[in-house]
């Protein structure tokens, strides 16, 4: 689960104090799905990069699975964003070079897993994403749409867990997505939980 209450985020620009997010309280909880929108500007980025412990708050914390992530120094935070935290980017950042099935496993060459057991976690990935029958061809062979797929199974499986189950990578991270669920800046807050085949049965919440 994500908790992250009263956080602050914001920059130095000269003597101006620009503030990005401003007392943000947020709960995910495990099996959810959820996405983030608002103008551009409005800190989503920012907000996901803290989420992921790429970036640091200002004021507030943030608590993964009771685990406030504030506390941990750069080294510790850096075992814990490997081990728990899968991120899909905009443009995907496959390896050309490597098939899907090698750019799913690319992330596991970090973790202390058997190869039997890395190789037992991309085919369950692949095919959990519906691309079982592609696992070995290359980016370039495979269209925009399952491009997007191989690096949604490569976030969901760069941890040791099971998927989709209840250890799951947490949380999975794409810039920007467009399934609506929180709004963020002038427009009103909605939410609107989303099912997807990777947030079933108690799974790990996902957040774009």
């Amino acid at each position: 689960m994500i908790q992250v209450e009263q956080l602050g985020k914001s920059y130095q620009r000269g003597d101006q104090s620009i503030v990005v997010l401003d007392r943000l309280d947020l709960t995910v909880q495990d099996g959810e799905f959820v996405a983030l929108m608002g103008p551009s500007g409005s800190g989503k980025s920012t907000l996901l990069n803290l989420i992921a412990g790429i970036d640091r708050p200002t004021a507030g914390t943030i608590r993964i699975d009771g685990i406030d992530i504030g506390q941990l120094d750069e080294a510790s935070l850096a075992r814990w964003r490997a081990k728990h935290v899968g991120f899909v980017f905009q443009f995907y950042n496959l390896i050309p070079v490597l098939t899907a099935a090698e750019n799913v496993a690319l992330p596991l060459t970090l973790s202390d897993l058997p190869a039997a057991q890395r190789s037992a976690q991309v085919a369950e990935a692949l095919a959990a994403v519906g691309l079982a029958d592609r696992a070995g061809h290359i980016p370039s062979e495979l269209s925009g749409g399952q491009q997007q797929r191989v690096a949604i199974a490569r976030a969901a499986s760069s941890s040791g867990s099971r998927l989709p189950g209840p250890s799951l990578p947490i949380p999975v991270l794409s810039w920007p997505m467009s399934p609506p669920a929180i709004s963020i800046g002038s427009q009103p807050r909605t939410f609107w939980p989303c099912s997807s085949g990777l947030t079933k049965n108690g799974a790990r919440p996902s957040l774009w």
